[in-house]
């Protein structure tokens, strides 16, 4: 585990571990057919993942591909060779925000709507390491372990309700591998430049990447130029009155 991290274990992580099994074998699809895992990687996938093997339930494992950071793709290709990666029908994300002359805020989250949410076919049992610690959202969207979907399908939550030093405990009790930028101080991994993190977050990862915030600069700058080419008004909270041009520096703010 990462270094320094001190345990604050309120409940026992046996008991949780017990119930994370139980939930799993209890809501395995009928069939034998396999769950579909969602995994990005990051220290709640791989909790997941080993659970599911504990409790010796199929999973067909998939990773969305987006922009994510160049060591955690690496640590999914080299250690776990069995996940499928997909790729958007919208194509690459870049040119997706030329297309649409959008670049994704925290307003307009289009880029998860596109790229991270894949439902899986219809009727499917979807497993996700969701963890409503992460989040007041989290903790009023996902109120229940196993929850009903459109087309039929459900979504069970093994790791509900744990908090990050049970999934630390469980990492370093089981001895799982994980990526190794933990250990650099990163403690979320996620798309490079998410508008959802902090703009001194997003500084942090494109001193990390250059080259990311390379991308997200040119995308900006089409963006704005395009959209002033064609008379078209800058989308909502990218301008602060006719002052103010927005601007990959005035998206970095937002």
């Amino acid at each position: 585990m990462p270094v320094g991290r001190q345990m604050k274990l309120t409940v026992p992580l046996s008991a949780l571990v017990d119930t994370a099994v139980a939930l799993l074998r209890a809501n395995a699809p009928a069939g034998g057919a396999p769950y579909f895992g969602c995994f990005s990687g990051g220290k709640d996938s791989v909790v997941i993942k080993r659970l599911a093997e504990l409790a010796g339930v199929p999973v067909q494992w998939h990773y969305n591909v987006i922009i994510d950071a160049p060591e955690l793709m690496r640590f999914i290709r080299d250690v776990h060779p069995d996940v499928e990666w997909l790729y958007s029908r919208h194509g690459p994300f870049f040119r997706r925000i030329r297309q649409k002359l959008m670049v994704p805020t925290r307003w307009r989250r289009w880029c998860c709507r596109e790229y991270k949410h894949v439902l899986g076919p219809k009727g499917c049992t979807r497993l996700l390491g969701i963890r409503c610690e992460e989040s007041f959202s989290r903790l009023e969207r996902y109120t229940q372990d196993v929850m009903p979907r459109p087309a039929g399908r459900l979504e069970v939550y093994p790791i509900r309700l744990w908090n990050m030093d049970h999934v630390w405990r469980f990492i370093d009790e089981q001895k799982i591998p994980y990526c190794s930028l933990y250990d650099e101080g990163f403690d979320r991994l996620g798309c490079v430049g998410c508008p959802l993190a902090s703009s001194a977050h997003r500084r942090i990862e494109f001193a990390r990447w250059p080259r990311y915030e390379k991308f997200w600069r040119a995308a900006c700058e089409y963006v704005v130029s395009e959209r002033e080419r064609r008379g078209l008004t800058p989308p909502p909270r990218f301008s602060e009155g006719d002052a103010m041009r927005w601007s990959f520096d005035h998206w970095m703010t937002l």
